[in-house]
């Protein structure tokens, strides 16, 4: 299935113009034909600790700086937006939200596309958090870098049997079709071992979809998954990683911490999760 419906979720953050140049070469694949809906979900700035306004008319003007600081805000997102799609001819559409549109309204949205796209910033993790667990839509987090992935073709795949993992993989198949090097990894000591025989099903399954792939069982040592499945996309080079999220719920991963938010917060390439 070829993706033909994105969701560009920009926040004015560092990361906005590579998610921007990755969701209009996803549109332009097989021969074009893709469509980007853009928003920004910036919020509205909160007053400075320290200031503070004195009678009606200093409060009135202190309301409205601080939303002539959002809307310029905006304004440079749709702006970013319509020049990264207009220059790569991707038909594309600048969607106007509620001020401080809620995460749960914005996960909403991305019911109705095939892959929600958004940068990771310092404080946008809730909203990523909810676009994957309860959008029901694969969404593609895209860290700051330098400069977009010349191609998103040599991919990793995180395999631990859940039906996470098998929703993630599900979703990746666009993906997975087109990159050149495919590889899915378990780590050793989990909870739930992958045997050999599904292990072998999974391959020839991936194979079925004419994704030639390699399994690999990587050694977690002193390291947690999380940190082993990074240092292992290092050794790897890889572009993508896919993984299923959340097989605790967020507040779980939050009290204990968690594979899930920790890849989320601290990886340095490309991740396609789906819950």
């Amino acid at each position: 299935m070829d993706i033909k419906d994105i969701l560009l979720v920009l926040q004015d953050g560092p990361a906005d113009e590579v998610a921007a140049a990755v969701a209009a070469r996803i549109a332009n694949r097989g021969g074009g034909g893709g469509a980007v809906t853009g928003l920004c979900t910036f919020s509205t700035p909160t007053m400075p600790v320290g200031s503070y306004a004195i009678g009606s008319a200093a409060i009135s003007q202190v309301y409205d700086d601080l939303q002539r600081m959002r809307d310029e805000q905006v304004a440079k997102s749709e702006a970013l937006f319509h020049g990264v799609m207009g220059k790569a001819g991707v038909t594309a559409v600048w969607a106007t939200p509620a001020r401080d549109e809620s995460a749960k309204v914005t996960a909403a949205r991305a019911r109705t596309v095939d892959v929600s796209i958004i940068g990771r910033t310092s404080d946008n993790r809730d909203l990523i958090q909810e676009l994957v667990f309860s959008s029901g839509t694969p969404c593609l987090i895209m860290p700051e870098m330098s400069a977009p992935p010349a191609g998103l073709n040599r991919v990793v795949v995180a395999w631990n049997g859940s039906r996470e993992a098998k929703h993630a993989l599900d979703s990746a198949l666009p993906f997975l079709v087109r990159a050149t090097f495919v590889e899915v990894v378990t780590t050793d000591g989990s909870d739930q071992p992958v045997g050999d025989a599904q292990v072998n099903a999974l391959i020839e399954h991936l194979a079925h979809h004419g994704v030639t792939a390699q399994f690999l069982r990587i050694s977690r040592d002193e390291d947690d998954v999380a940190g082993a499945l990074r240092r292992h996309c290092a050794v790897r080079e890889a572009d993508l990683l896919v993984m299923g999220a959340y097989s605790h719920s967020p507040a779980q991963e939050r009290l204990f911490g968690g594979v899930t938010q920790s890849l989320l917060t601290h990886a340095s390439l490309p991740i396609l999760a789906t819950h």
